[in-house]
Formats: C-alpha cells, structure tokens, sequence
C-alpha cells in the first residue's frame, strides 16, 4: 500500500496526529542539531557537577540569556 493509499483511509482525527507527529519530531532534530552545532551537547556530557547557565553560558563563549530556559544540568554519568 502506498502513503497516498494510506493517507487517504485514515480519519482526519488520525492525519492530523501524524503530522503532529512529525513536526515535533523535526523541532527535535532542530533543537540536537543546535546544541551540536554550539558544542553544548558535548559540554553537557562532559561536565561532572551541576552548573549555572552562566558557567555553561561562559565555558562556551556565549551570552547566558540565550540558556535562560536551563536552570541547572546535570549529567548522571551512570545512567
């Protein structure tokens, strides 16, 4: 069955869904692709100790406003 087939039984209910779907899915990827991209991930997984957004701000040569959605982080290396 192909997509078109497949999209066209399903309820609208259902469609929509899906598309939410995705597009949560590819603000996702936008969100781990800038935190590559800034070296943020990479800093996170490397810290030990909890930090500021300021300390994490600074270690990356970045204006802390534009972390203000983090509090603090922390990494359980044992996860």
């Amino acid at each position: 069955m192909s997509d078109k087939e497949t999209a066209e039984g399903m309820e609208p209910e259902d469609f929509s869904k899906l598309l939410e779907g995705f597009y949560q899915g590819g603000l996702i990827m936008m969100a781990v692709s800038l935190g590559h991209d800034l070296g943020l991930i990479k800093q996170l997984s490397e810290t030990t100790e909890p930090q500021s957004l300021e300390e994490i701000a600074g270690s990356l040569k970045l204006k802390h406003r534009y972390f203000h959605s983090l509090a603090y982080v922390h990494i359980d290396k044992e996860m």
